[in-house]
Parts: structure tokens; sequence; C-alpha cells
């Protein structure tokens, strides 16, 4: 049987065809629903999205920008392939990503409590201590993960970390890269990227170099956000002068209702100045199971 030509205009032929990869997806398998947040990048939404012929409760982060544009393409399938490697209670689950046409889609686990910025915002002031502090062990467990699979998140933050019955879940991989091993470092190229001042290593702000122990500096950010309801960091300064401040050894001191143990962990493992000297989050993680291990064993089994 002749083939026939895939268009009129080019005459061209599909020779071999070339699989469709299980995370790659049609947009008419995705059914959007309300909008849940939106940002520059454009919105997230409830979703059913449907797989193997089973429909699935999602959340589906749709760009703005044309499909044809090569840059956001390009980005956006770095953090599907970053993210469809993962598999762990304490990171989002990737579904796949729908490049064929506007608006491209990335469609992901839903977690239905949101953010933890805007979750620590409406309900942090009633949480206990305890209930942070699984909090803070969910984050280092999930960092702990993304280094020991060689990825740098480089965007550690409440505003990206996502709640499910008091279960943290690491999400938003479009800043993430991946290294060989944890002494690798990410340099940063396009200086008018717009960054996450405030929550940035002074490594990162002098030199836009990025390690696993950069991560840790910002998972000490990470800790006082949590104790904090979500406050902005360093809260007063502009983000000149948080640049300088950093950069010259400021560092926020830990908020009054912070647990010694996790002040210990912010202040003496997280903030040193030389990365060197920062424990990684494997040490971190192990360091706050023994202090709270019984916290972690209750949210697995809730």
């Amino acid at each position: 049987m002749k083939k026939k030509p895939i268009t009129r205009r080019t005459g061209a032929l599909i020779v071999y065809g070339v699989p469709k990869q299980p995370w790659e997806l049609h947009h008419d398998q995705v059914k959007l629903g309300r909008l849940i947040a939106e940002g520059g990048f454009g919105g997230i939404y409830e979703a059913l999205v449907k797989i193997n012929g089973r429909s699935i409760k999602a959340a589906v982060k749709v760009h703005k920008g044309r499909a044809l544009d090569k840059e956001i393409i390009k980005n956006i399938c770095n953090e599907a392939r970053i993210m469809r490697r993962y598999s762990h209670p304490n990171i989002v689950r990737l579904y796949g990503v729908a490049v064929g046409r506007d608006p491209i889609m990335v469609v992901m686990e839903h977690v239905k409590d949101g953010a933890l910025d805007s979750y620590l915002v409406k309900r942090g002031r009633w949480l206990c201590i305890s209930e942070k502090v699984r909090m803070c062990l969910d984050a280092a467990s999930g960092l702990e993960y993304l280094h020991k699979m060689g990825c740098i998140h480089r965007d550690v933050s409440a505003r990206n970390c996502l709640v499910q019955k008091m279960r943290i879940k690491i999400s938003d991989f479009g800043l993430s890269r991946e290294i060989t091993n944890n002494e690798e470092k990410y340099k940063l190229t396009n200086l008018k990227q717009k960054l996450p001042i405030r929550w940035l290593a002074p490594e990162t702000l002098m030199n836009a170099t990025y390690t696993t122990k950069s991560d840790v500096f910002s998972y000490g950010i990470l800790l006082w956000e949590i104790f904090m309801d979500a406050a902005e960091p360093y809260f007063g300064m502009t983000i000149a002068e948080v640049n300088e401040q950093v950069k010259s050894g400021y560092r926020m001191p830990p908020p009054e209702c912070m647990p010694k143990p996790i002040q210990k962990v912010m202040c003496v493992y997280c903030f040193v100045e030389n990365p060197e000297e920062r424990l990684s989050m494997k040490e971190i993680h192990e360091y706050l199971v023994n202090e709270y291990g019984s916290l972690q064993s209750e949210v697995k089994d809730m």
C-alpha cells in the first residue's frame, strides 16, 4: 500500500514512527476545571485527565506563550524530564505533558490543600508546634531524595511546597537542574533571569552558582517561613537591601516559637557562610528524625 504524505505542501512521508512516551499526553485527554492559582507563567487548574482508560483528578499548569516558542518548550520539557523520574511521598508526582498545541500543559498529581504559603497564611496560627515540625521533616525528606537523585531544586520555598492532609510535597521544578554528583555546581548563564532573591544563598548572590548546599541554605529560609506563617523573609527590606545584607553576612534570627532543635538546623546547619561547612540534606534529615522521628511516623500513618 502506497504511503500518503502527511502534508500536501511538503510531500513528506512518515517512514518510521516514533512511539509516544507514557508521559506525552494529548490535549483531548485533559478536561480543565476551576482555576486554583495564577502566576507569571499562566495558571494552575483542577482537571480530570484520562490515562489508560481511567479518569484521574489532577492539577494542570497551563503555560502562557505560543506552543512553537522553542525556549518555552525546552524549559517545560526539562521540568517534565526531571519530574518523571521521581517517586517519593514528599515529591509531587508528574502524570505528563501536552505540548502538541496551545496551551502547553504540565499535568501533575492533585494536592488538595494547595500551596504551603497560602495554607500557612490561612491556618498557620491554629497549627500546633508538632504539626509545623512535621512539615519541616517532610520537606527535609523530599530534598534529601532529590539530592540523592542528582537534582538541585534551586527554588526551595513555602510557595513551592504543597499540602495534603498535613503532608508536605515539594513541587515546581521549573528552575531545577540535574547534576552527576553532589559536589557539582550549576552556573547561571542568564543573569537577567528573575530570581527569588529572598531565598538565595550568599554564594548564589555573589557568583551565580548553585549546588545542593545552596538548596540547604534555602531550606533554612523555608523553616523560618513555616514558623512565621509564610511571612515575607527579610520583611521591611527591599530586594537590593536583602542582596547586600546577605552577602555581608546578615542572617535572619529564628522565630521565638521555633523549637531549639529546629533553630539549630536553621542557624547552625543551614545558614553557614561557607557552603562546604553546611550539613547535607541527608545529615539534616537524619538529625531531625533523631529528634522528632515519632512525629514523622505519625504523619505517614495518616
